[in-house]
C-alpha cells in the first residue's frame, strides 16, 4: 500500500495504487532517484489533470491543498525499497 502525506506534518492524505504513483514519478521532477516528495499547487494539479492521472489521485492533491498556495507531499509504502538492488 502507497500512502500520501502531507510532509512535515502526520497528516496523511489517502492512500493510493502503484499505478497512481507511477503517474506522480512519471509527471512531476524528482531531484534522485530516492525522492519521495513534490510540492503541489494548483498549477501542479491542473498539470496532473492535463497528464489524465486518476480522479481520485487528483481528489487527494486538491484536498491537501485546500485554500493554501501550495503544500509538499510525501509517499511511503509498505513494500522493501528495492532501489538498494540497483546500485
Amino acid at each position: 500500500m502507497i500512502t500520501l502525506l502531507e510532509k512535515g506534518t502526520t497528516r496523511t492524505l489517502g492512500t493510493i495504487s502503484e499505478g497512481e504513483l507511477q503517474q506522480l514519478i512519471d509527471a512531476l521532477e524528482e531531484e534522485d532517484q530516492h525522492d519521495r516528495d513534490y510540492y503541489v499547487d494548483q498549477q501542479t494539479i491542473n498539470y496532473l489533470r492535463e497528464r489524465n492521472v486518476t480522479p481520485h489521485l487528483l481528489g487527494l492533491l486538491e484536498r491537501g491543498l485546500g485554500s493554501r498556495s501550495g503544500f509538499d507531499v510525501e509517499w511511503t509504502s509498505d513494500e522493501p525499497d528495492s532501489d538498494d538492488e540497483d546500485e
